[in-house]
């Protein structure tokens, strides 16, 4: 399902572009190379993700003995480094060079990835889609600033939607791909990164350099490294609920210590990992957790139903990949509708997750142990996938219409890390409630928890204070 870029984000880095001092216009051809080089990159991203989470079962046969919490790394670890990193590496692309940083990001990313296919071992795994995600995260911030420093202001909404629906186009192919790429071998989810990733670095050099002219000192990179250590322990203390004792306390003593140390620091530091101050505004704290809340729905999904699918139903990665698609399928266009409608964001946002809900209870009324895709996976997860369009078009835009003006890059990067902070903690809870190798009746405690999360998000997002429809 599609990044989305809003109308505020795109004045925001338009603005940003067009008073860079550093950024020049480039002839048409670059732009052109601008284009594909940039929407290359956020497909690959896209494309990821779901990659990944469809083959996941495939990649628990390879590790057997391993505990459902352990293998959860290989999908939380990625979430978590990139909710750290994100905002702190838009403020190194500020000062460093925009194009220098994607660079970096695209080659950090596909020597990660070869990484990825190369681990003879989990943990090696693991710490490779931590490096992976670091790579992401140097990308993403850069990409869309890249974009539309090559071209006048006029073109740079049409430049946001070809970002943006390089994304769904992502989205979209990464369950069958990755359901394909399982069937012969997990590893090669992560091999065709490296030819793409490389050729898209090497290509980038011909992009012209841009950052931000006033950009000074470097960001808190400790306390990053603070909040996604508070941030894995509290994930692997939810993961391992049920199995730990002692492990479960020391975890929570090291999420409080180091998480507070965090808000300690980030109050103090002039360049802070996120700036907390924007939470004073009305309703940004709101949009935040709906995001968060949301995207623990969303995260749960996303892994439930792929395990249920090849566990409980013993779908092949290809049927189950094939399963998912309609999702993201009716996602792009609902985001695209979403974006016309004159309907006030939050309203949209709220509709849309109530959606999600309202998908996961269906599947707590229908879904059984015999196989039954068209009549009880396959309403739900199209509910879902329009609420993906609504919800995520829409908060990002009600979070942002609380912020002055000057805040909306930094705004809309923290609500990214509310998202991957959620997305791991719904991945958490999986693990935790279901594991890897249950039943059909395992599953409805988490259909009921993504239900919960739902009207939680929804709630929240009426909370969002001003009432935006741009």
């Amino acid at each position: 399902m599609s990044p989305i870029v809003t109308e505020e984000t795109t004045r925001s880095v338009g603005h940003l572009v067009k008073d860079d001092p550093v950024a020049v216009s480039p002839p048409v051809s670059r732009g052109r190379m601008a284009i594909i080089l940039i929407s290359a990159g956020q497909l690959l991203a896209a494309l990821d993700l779901f990659i990944v989470n469809t083959a996941f079962p495939s990649i628990s046969t390879d590790f057997p003995g391993t505990s459902a919490s352990g293998l959860s790394w290989v999908l939380n670890a990625y979430a978590i480094v990139f909710a750290a990193l994100l905002v702190p590496a838009g403020r190194l692309a500020d000062r460093y060079g925009r194009r220098r940083l994607f660079r970096a990001g695209m080659a950090l990313f596909g020597l990660a990835s070869a990484g990825c296919a190369l681990s003879p071992w989990l943990g090696l795994l693991v710490a490779s889609r931590a490096v992976q995600a670091a790579g992401a995260a140097l990308m993403v911030p850069t990409g869309l600033g890249l974009l539309l420093g090559s071209f006048p202001a006029k073109r740079h909404r049409a430049m946001v939607g070809i970002w943006s629906a390089a994304g769904g186009v992502g989205s979209a192919l990464g369950p069958l791909a990755g359901g394909l790429l399982a069937e012969l071998d997990w590893r090669w989810i992560f091999v065709v990164n490296v030819p793409i990733a490389a050729a898209v670095a090497y290509l980038a050099r011909s992009l012209n350099e841009s950052r931000a002219g006033e950009a000074r000192g470097l960001p808190d990179l400790l306390g990053a490294a603070l909040f996604a250590a508070g941030i894995a322990a509290a994930v692997a203390a939810l993961a391992n609920a049920t199995t730990w004792d002692t492990g479960i306390w020391v975890c929570l003593a090291i999420a409080l210590v180091t998480l507070g140390t965090f808000v300690r620091r980030s109050i103090r530091h002039p360049r802070p990992a996120i700036d907390l101050r924007l939470f004073r505004q009305g309703g940004f704290a709101s949009a935040n957790l709906a995001m968060l809340c949301f995207f623990v729905a969303f995260g749960a999904t996303l892994l439930g139903v792929i395990l249920y699918m090849t566990t409980v139903w013993h779908y092949g990665s290809i049927r189950a990949g094939l399963g998912f698609v309609p999702a993201p399928g009716f996602a792009i266009p609902s985001a695209i509708v979403a974006g016309r409608l004159s309907s006030s964001r939050r309203v949209l946002a709220t509709i849309g997750s109530l959606l999600w809900g309202a998908g996961a209870l269906l599947w707590l009324l229908s879904l059984s142990g015999e196989p039954g895709y068209a009549t009880d996976l396959f309403p739900g997860t199209v509910l879902c996938g329009i609420g993906f369009g609504l919800f995520f078009a829409s908060i990002i835009s009600a979070g942002t219409a609380v912020l002055p003006a000057a805040s909306y890059g930094t705004g809309t990067g923290i609500l990214n890390t509310s998202r991957q902070v959620g997305s791991a903690a719904g991945v958490a809870l999986v693990v935790t409630l279901v594991g890897t190798d249950a039943g059909s009746a395992d599953y409805r405690s988490i259909w009921l928890y993504v239900a919960a999360a739902g009207v939680l998000g929804a709630l929240f997002s009426v909370g969002t204070g001003k009432d935006s429809k741009a």
